[in-house]
């Protein structure tokens, strides 16, 4: 391959890695959005990783930010995630009892 052809696809390589990171960072953006509310930091619970923040809730997102725990509420309907949210019946999500 001459220098042309290296560089051409050097360069587009480039391109294609910054289009992935960028559609990463947005499309995880949305999904936190879309599939949480309000968030809850425990300064008095300090953690390690995510699994010493269990705070038994099913409906919130348990994790370990900057040695604090953060729960997150969870509004969207999951079959079998344990949880259900307000706006979540029996035919959307089967946690939802009668």
């Amino acid at each position: 391959m001459n220098k042309k052809g290296s560089f051409y696809v050097v360069f587009f390589t480039i391109i294609l890695f910054v289009v992935v990171i960028t559609v990463l960072f947005f499309f995880k953006k949305q999904v936190t959005e879309e599939f949480s509310a309000q968030t809850f930091y425990d300064e008095k619970q300090s953690c390690t990783s995510d699994i010493t923040c269990s705070d038994g809730e099913a409906c919130t997102i348990d994790s370990c930010i900057d040695g604090f725990c953060k729960h997150t509420e969870v509004l969207m309907c999951y079959m079998d995630d344990g949880c259900c949210p307000e706006n979540c019946n029996q035919g959307n999500d089967n946690d939802c009892l009668g």
